[in-house]
């Protein structure tokens, strides 16, 4: 996990400072195993928290969450029909953000909140 920690930072493609980008679909089953697939999309996420998707990715730029990302290409795209082609992407990004990380962020705001009011 720690060379994945590693790919944080420096990448041409959207993020920020918690993104991390995976190779290939054998680095996401070693980070889903590693999180007992306890792994939410940025909807989930925002779900998960009440707050908007984009909070979600704010708080992935600003790295108080961490996001793993890799690029999902589509095999064989030839053997699609053109109209088909025209519903699918080539390639997609998909994003897996830790529930871990959202429970923690859960309570680092609430800790706020209480030092805030004196409770």
């Amino acid at each position: 996990m720690d060379e994945l920690e590693n790919r944080r930072i420096g990448r041409e493609f959207k993020g920020g400072k918690g993104t991390i980008y995976l190779k290939n679909l054998e680095e996401f089953e070693k980070v889903s195993e590693y999180f007992k697939a306890e792994l939410v999309s940025p909807g989930g996420a925002a779900a998960h928290l009440g707050v908007s998707r984009a909070m979600i990715h704010q708080l992935e730029r600003d790295g108080r969450i961490r996001a793993y990302r890799f690029i999902v290409e589509v095999e064989d795209w030839e053997k699609y029909p053109f109209y088909l082609k025209l519903l699918l992407n080539r390639k997609a990004m998909t994003i897996w953000i830790p529930i871990e990380d959202l429970n923690r962020y859960r309570e680092e705001v609430r800790q706020r909140k209480e030092a805030k009011t004196g409770s």
